[in-house]
């Protein structure tokens, strides 16, 4: 999930982004690339307000102008600082009470936006999810009803997960397809959480301290056995005979074998830039028969140890290199005409064939696979004219898979 993208998903809200003026330039772009400049405030602090130690005291001033400017006043307010914070140390409970007496009416949270901290074991895109939930009610009413958690895109209606809940009567609540705050608070009543991504792990573990609903771990994959065992951890959380899976399978498999026909053994390499857990995706690919070589990932989360393990002991020829190393180049003359699954890897390596990047939640399950098989089927086919994506981008225009 890119930062830009998630923060903004709780209807009814309104980001407030407080730091130094070059700090917010970033996010600010941001925010125009993905239209929700009406969404987002910037709060500018000066070297006197650093030191003068009055950074904390004009937040709740400048929240007052801002419900002042805006026409309809939001539900939520988040409240973003950047890593000049931890360096002031501001004490956010005290903040929040503060607030939360002066505007009854309006929930608060802030979130981190900090690079710094990248090495911590609770990453700033772990704990910004944990936050975006934490507004949430709990409830004492347990609906049938499932919340997907981590999903950086709203689940395709080609997707079969839907289709087979609601075949025996359960419903999926996603974030991002919430109108209002009070839909959104809605997934507090749901009976189930399924985390589709490793980063929403974290998240789901306070919400389940918090709102007493269980979890199970379902990373979105591409391995059909991992898609077939996830079905079976969510059919038995819910106590539900699990529908049968196997036309699904089955067509998925066709499209597999076609696929890797189709592609006459052309090299592959895939980028963490495109799909959230890439060493996985690479191991499922190899294990189709795809000509895997070179996997661009420079930060191996703990989900994907036993898959990198899997593939150093019985496929050592597969190359795991950090994509930001400026030696990365010296690979170009070695792998020769090849496709590339994202576009960082595609471009470093000058390919002409590339899958821009994965649909991620967007197509969990079987249906995820096809997709990606019709996506390798089509970058084979086609020419990449970077010229095009470079256009594309400067018009920041953002085009949904569909």
């Amino acid at each position: 999930m890119r930062e830009e993208n998630a923060k903004t998903l709780i209807p009814e809200s309104h980001e407030l982004h407080v730091g130094p003026s070059a700090c917010a330039r970033r996010l600010s772009i941001g925010a125009y690339q993905y239209h929700n400049e009406d969404r987002i405030t910037n709060l500018y602090i000066t070297e006197d307000d650093i030191v003068s130690g009055s950074y904390e005291d004009i937040i709740p001033d400048a929240v007052e102008e801002l419900l002042e400017l805006l026409e309809k006043k939001p539900r939520v307010i988040i409240i973003f600082v950047t890593c000049i914070d931890d360096l002031l140390g501001t004490d956010h409970e005290a903040l929040l009470i503060l607030l939360k007496e002066r505007f009854p009416d309006i929930r608060f949270i802030t979130c981190h936006i900090d690079p710094l901290i990248m090495d911590r074991s609770i990453k700033p895109g772990m704990k910004m999810l944990e936050q975006l939930y934490s507004v949430l009610d709990k409830s004492e009413l347990r609906e049938k009803c499932i919340n997907l958690i981590g999903n950086k895109f709203l689940l395709s209606n080609k997707s079969e997960f839907r289709n087979i809940m609601n075949s025996v009567g359960w419903e999926l609540k996603e974030m991002n397809a919430c109108k209002t705050f009070d839909e959104y608070n809605e997934m507090g009543k749901s009976s189930l959480n399924i985390v589709v991504d490793p980063v929403a792990k974290y998240a789901a573990e306070q919400m389940e301290r918090a709102l007493d609903i269980p979890l199970r771990l379902t990373y979105d994959s591409y391995d059909l056995d991992i898609i077939e065992e996830n079905y079976k951890k969510i059919f038995k959380a819910i106590a539900e005979k699990m529908p049968k899976l196997s036309d699904y399978r089955k067509s998925t498999v066709k499209k597999i074998s076609e696929t890797v026909k189709y592609l006459k053994n052309i090299p592959i390499v895939i980028d963490n830039g495109a799909v959230s857990r890439s060493i996985p995706l690479a191991r499922a690919l190899d294990k189709y028969g795809f000509n895997v070589k070179l996997v661009f990932d420079g930060t191996i989360i703990f989900s994907d140890v036993e898959d990198l393990e899997w593939l150093k002991e019985n496929r050592p020829d597969i190359k795991i290199a950090d994509g930001r190393n400026f030696n990365i180049m010296n690979m170009k003359n070695n792998l020769g005409d090849c496709l590339c699954i994202g576009f960082s890897c595609g471009y470093t390596l000058g390919a002409k064939h590339i899958v821009e990047r994965l649909p991620s939640c967007f197509a969990f399950g079987y249906y995820g696979v096809e997709l990606l098989m019709e996506l390798m089927i089509h970058a084979y086919n086609t020419v990449v004219d970077y010229e095009k994506i470079r256009e594309r981008s400067e018009a920041w225009k953002y085009e949904p898979i569909k």
